[in-house]
């Protein structure tokens, strides 16, 4: 089993001098360089769908020439799912799986999506950071590597073992969608599996600060030792 993790750039636009609640415009775009070009493109892109025009609009409220950037880093995490039985050692699983995610953030080689140009040191602010078990289903016989379509979220954030993941897919999604009740010593043609999936984000940074990504790799890891130990 192993971890992917990476830790994104994430820049955006607002006004030189704003108002009381000034718009924050995200943009598509990983660099400073990127930016200029990115907001354009919000403000004169057609067409556009109507949720698009909605996402765009705060753009508009920008006077063109008075904005400024900024970014934020978003590192994410997550591990291979394991299969989960009845009889599977949750705590065992935690401690490796927290390790594959803590293994993943130090490693060197993190990958890190973008830039920015700031020098200035800033001290890091986060505005976001959990790590959580995520659970699944798939019919029995098909593995992580099967088509991903066979995979079913089991998403309800109380599930903690095997047999509440079990009981939420028969009572949430099995019986709703139609499928037969099962006798109370039958269980569904189905496994269970769980992977460790880990994010945080920082505040908005000015364009000229500069916060290491590395720093922002050693606080999500301190969540997860948190939530695992």
């Amino acid at each position: 089993m192993a971890a992917r993790a990476q830790i994104d750039h994430e820049w955006m636009a607002r006004g030189a001098t704003p108002p009381d609640n000034p718009p924050v415009v995200g943009l598509e775009a990983t660099s400073r360089a990127q930016a200029p070009q990115a907001l354009r493109r919000l403000r004169t892109e057609t067409p556009r769908s109507e949720f698009a025009m909605i996402m765009a609009s705060p753009a508009w409220r920008i006077p063109e020439g008075a904005e400024v950037y900024c970014y934020r880093l978003h590192a994410q995490v997550i591990t291979d799912e394991a299969p989960v039985g009845p009889t599977t050692d949750l705590d065992a699983l935690d401690a490796a799986q927290a390790a594959q995610a803590i293994a993943a953030l130090s490693d060197p080689g993190l990958i890190i999506i973008g830039d920015h140009p700031g020098t200035r040191p800033a001290a890091i602010e986060l505005d976001m950071c959990l790590a959580r078990p995520q659970w699944c289903s798939r019919p029995a016989g098909v593995g992580p590597d099967g088509p991903t379509d066979r995979l079913i979220p089991l998403a309800a954030p109380w599930i903690t073992t095997y047999q509440e993941a079990l009981d939420y897919y028969i009572d949430e999604l099995a019986i709703p969608m139609g499928e037969p009740r099962w006798e109370d010593d039958e269980e569904p043609d189905i496994t269970i599996w769980r992977c460790l999936a880990a994010q945080a984000r920082t505040a908005l940074i000015d364009e000229d600060a500069h916060i290491d990504p590395a720093d922002l790799a050693r606080a999500l890891a301190r969540e997860i030792t948190a939530i695992t130990t």
